[in-house]
């Protein structure tokens, strides 16, 4: 491993970071890299708003600095802490934006904070004062990574207000959620007005914090190949694919990885009988007390099926309830764990009550019960729409629990067809364009072909060792990571 003698100076701001601040994929993300890029002589700190969820940290937090306060934006601070392994975090203290029951972005009943342009403007705007302005006696960035909407604007501050030449990346983990808000916000959060246009951060009439990342950022990047090639597309693009394609050279994709030594079924404490590949027999305990724990009947039960993630339409839950009854049918068994829009939610509920005994489900999300259901499920579904890279399927593969996946995005990259090479480790069903019906068919067919496999021992061995070989580490993206960096600070 060749490692830089200078280490590299890397600012990561982001709205989530492992388990202090958890909603998806992104918090897996930031966390693992700015732990992984540290071994190429890169010395990092993340910026991550102080929520509720992570407050017991200002209790040992050393104070860093307090903030100006930009657009009347609340008192803020900046407190330093450390978490495993040896990653330095500073948490923007402002608690009347961040110290808030619910989630990052949304309250208790799962409505976005009215005044989330504000609390994200200000994250954008430390983020920017941090890049520019020595915050720290002994410490300022030599790169600056901002990840999706929520750190957006940052580019734009950078390059505007404080017209700084300092590197900067922007790391699209979902082009879905664009953090667009009415344009009159940009006279609240102080933008110059030179940038409030389509040639800046101007959307269809809104003010976009995405666009202003995709804009003003030297490099993109993507959490997987596939990714960068579909959001050059209307369907993938959600509008902004013209600006994605006016910055072609500058677009990189970069897989997303899974840290191996915290996801391994062979040490996990977290579930209740330990295996590897070479003793899978001890898999089927950790079936059977999740299905106790579920109140799933297991005389009833052939094949298990779980569902972990955001309950939204990118995640083609819709689909997936609507298909159930015929799953059910089928002999399959379904266990739903996430949360998200209460439409979803509450049609996840009605399944649950028309089917007991066969479906159950957990609304919220927990780690610990989270590899508990991909420790005891037979397969994982994952029928989205659109997914930039999927996270999920990879640490089912290291489970030994088979993925069944629609063709999209990251997911097409990770998991190989059972049909389709001879060291296949999942199912794949192909997308049907503009037809609701034939979607729900795919995920019927896919099944269906799944339970047929899994009457073979031999086969569904085969499927399942498979996938507890594959390797996907953040080492691998660590490295291109690394090498975006040193790419972009010989030209400064």
């Amino acid at each position: 491993m060749n490692k830089a003698i200078r280490k590299t100076k890397i600012l990561m701001a982001s709205a989530e970071f492992g388990s202090l601040a958890r909603t998806g994929g992104l918090a897996d993300a930031v966390a693992n890299l700015s732990a992984a890029v540290q071994d190429y002589g890169c010395d990092v700190r993340v910026l991550l708003p102080l929520y509720h969820s992570a407050r017991h940290c200002a209790e040992t937090a050393r104070h860093i600095a307090d903030v100006d306060h930009p657009f009347n934006a609340p008192p803020a601070s900046i407190l330093e802490i450390e978490v495993e392994p040896s990653v330095t975090v500073w948490l923007l203290a402002c608690d009347p934006l961040f110290d808030r029951p619910g989630t990052p972005y949304c309250d208790r009943e799962h409505k976005e904070w009215p005044d989330n342009y504000l609390r994200f403007g200000l994250l954008s705007f430390v983020a920017a004062r941090i890049a520019t302005w020595d915050i720290d006696d002994l410490w300022q960035p030599d790169v600056v990574q901002l990840n999706d909407w929520h750190c957006g604007l940052a580019a734009a501050f950078i390059r505007a207000r404080f017209h700084a030449d300092i590197p900067v990346i922007f790391t699209v983990h979902n082009l879905g959620y664009p953090g667009n808000f009415d344009m009159d916000i940009a006279n609240v959060l102080e933008i110059p007005q030179e940038v409030r246009s389509t040639e800046g951060i101007e959307f269809y009439g809104s003010l976009s914090f995405m666009k202003a990342g995709l804009h003003y950022a030297d490099e993109i990047v993507t959490v997987s190949e596939t990714y960068a090639e579909e959001i050059k597309t209307p369907f993938y693009g959600f509008g902004f694919d013209g600006v994605i394609r006016s910055r072609l050279p500058h677009i990189t994709g970069i897989l997303n990885g899974v840290n191996y030594r915290h996801w391994n079924p062979a040490t996990d404490e977290n579930i209740n009988s330990r295996y590897d590949s070479d003793h899978l027999e001890n898999k089927s305990a950790n079936r059977a007390i999740l299905m106790n724990a579920f109140g799933i009947d297991p005389e009833r039960c052939s094949f298990l099926i779980g569902f972990l993630g955001r309950m939204a339409d990118q995640k083609g839950i819709a689909w997936l309830v609507e298909a159930a009854p015929q799953l059910i049918d089928m002999g399959v068994c379904l266990i739903f764990m996430g949360e998200g829009e209460p439409y979803h939610e509450q049609s996840v509920a009605q399944l649950v009550e028309c089917y007991p005994a066969r479906i159950a489900a957990q609304i919220g999300y927990e780690e610990k019960r989270e590899r508990q259901i991909i420790a005891g499920c037979d397969a994982i579904i994952m029928p989205s729409r659109y997914e930039p890279c999927g996270l999920t399927q990879l640490y089912a593969m290291r489970y030994g629990t088979v993925p069944i996946v629609r063709r999209t995005g990251g997911l097409i990259e990770t998991v190989k067809d059972a049909n389709e090479v001879c060291d296949g480790n999942g199912i794949i069903f192909d997308p049907i364009p503009d037809d609701e019906n034939a979607e729900i068919r795919g995920i019927v067919s896919a099944v269906a072909r799944a339970m047929n496999i899994h009457k073979n021992e031999q086969e569904w061995r085969s499927l399942q060792t498979n996938g507890m070989a594959v390797r996907r580490s953040w080492e691998t993206a660590a490295e291109k990571y690394f090498e975006l960096y040193q790419r972009l600070l010989p030209s400064r």
